[in-house]
């Protein structure tokens, strides 16, 4: 079984790591939560990262709690046409998201769906963890969103 990625708001940290590796997180930016706050070891989660050069890149990875560590295991958008983004440092910012990802279906109707791993917790209980399809349609004139979990 895939571990679930999991995702939390305001968690974004600094590092100072240069090429294509692995980051090495550096600490919590002011008003937000570090990564070793929020998660636990070995937890798949979504990232973005970005530099003051206009170098960027979302994608999933692992974040380790010993090493505080986040390695960068698959690339899913980035200024480096798709491909792990070469960071020159000294600075990038690193924070969890939750990726926009791409139509992959449409519906009967033809409109399109997109589909989305999610997770939902409470503290240390698992409520949900799967897809969840996002869906819009006219409903008395009007284009709605439709949610199905």
């Amino acid at each position: 079984m895939t571990a679930a990625v999991v995702y939390d708001e305001r968690v974004k940290e600094t590092t100072a790591t240069t090429g294509t590796g692995t980051f090495t997180l550096a600490g919590a930016v002011l008003g937000f939560e570090s990564f070793s706050t929020v998660f636990v070891d070995q937890a798949q989660v979504y990232y973005s990262a970005f530099d003051s050069l206009g170098n960027w890149e979302v994608g999933q990875g692992t974040f380790s709690t010993g090493a505080n560590t986040l390695s960068r295991d698959t690339v899913i958008r980035s200024s480096n046409a798709g491909a792990l983004v070469n960071f020159p440092g000294p600075s990038t910012t690193v924070f969890n998201t939750a990726p926009n990802r791409s139509i992959t279906k449409t519906s009967p109707n033809n409109v399109p769906q997109a589909s989305i791993p999610v997770t939902l917790q409470d503290g240390d209980n698992m409520l949900f963890a799967g897809a969840v399809v996002f869906n819009t349609t006219i409903i008395a004139g009007k284009q709605t969103l439709l949610v199905w979990v």
